[in-house]
C-alpha cells in the first residue's frame, strides 16, 4: 500500500458510516483497490481502520463510488464480492501476524473492512530508518513471523496475494 499523499475522492475527516457506527478520522494510504483510513469505533470508542473498496479508476459523486472504465457493472459486482469475502474470512483468525477483522458491510455502492488499527512502522519505513540495512538474525525473524501467518493462511485454503513490505 502507498503511504497517503493525494487520492481523489477520498471520504472527510468526520465522514460516518454504517448509520454512525464508524467516523473516518483520515486517510492512511491507498492500493490498486482500496483506500484504508484511520477511523473511530463509536460504539468502543476505540480506534480501528477502515478499507474502502475504491479500485483505481472510480470516483465519487457525493458518497457513492462511481465505477468506470474496465470496470463495468459486472466487473465491479465481482470485485466487491471477493472484498467482502476477503474480509469474512480474515476475521475468522485471531493470530498476531495477521490484522483482524471486526466487521464488514456494503454502503455508498462500495463495501467496509473495519479491522483493527495498528500503531507503528511497516517493514519499509522500518528499514528506510536502517538505510536498508537488517542483520541476517533480524531479516529472519522477520521472515519467520511472515511465514508462520502465511502459513496459517494457506492451511485455511486462502492466498494473500499483496505481500511485500509496505504491507507488513
Amino acid at each position: 500500500m502507498e503511504k497517503f499523499t493525494r487520492v481523489k475522492g477520498i471520504l472527510s475527516p468526520g465522514a460516518c458510516l454504517a448509520s454512525g457506527e464508524y467516523r473516518i478520522k483520515q486517510p492512511l494510504g491507498q492500493g490498486g483497490f482500496g483506500i484504508t483510513y484511520q477511523g473511530i469505533d463509536t460504539r468502543l470508542n476505540r480506534a480501528v481502520a477502515v478499507k474502502e473498496f475504491f479500485p483505481e479508476g472510480c470516483w465519487r459523486e457525493g458518497s457513492t463510488v462511481v465505477s468506470a472504465g474496465r470496470w463495468n457493472l459486472d466487473t465491479y459486482s465481482n470485485a466487491k464480492q471477493k472484498f467482502l469475502l476477503e474480509g469474512q474470512t480474515l476475521g475468522q483468525f485471531n493470530h498476531p501476524g495477521i490484522v483482524r477483522v471486526f466487521y464488514y458491510f456494503e454502503e455508498n455502492n462500495t463495501a467496509y473492512l473495519v479491522m483493527e488499527y495498528l500503531k507503528g512502522k511497516t517493514l519499509t519505513e522500518f528499514l528506510k530508518q536502517r538505510q536498508g540495512k537488517l542483520s541476517q538474525a533480524k531479516a529472519l525473524e522477520h521472515i519467520a513471523k511472515v511465514g508462520e501467518a502465511l502459513e496459517i493462511l494457506h492451511q485455511a485454503q486462502f492466498l494473500h496475494r499483496d505481500i511485500k513490505p509496505d504491507n507488513i
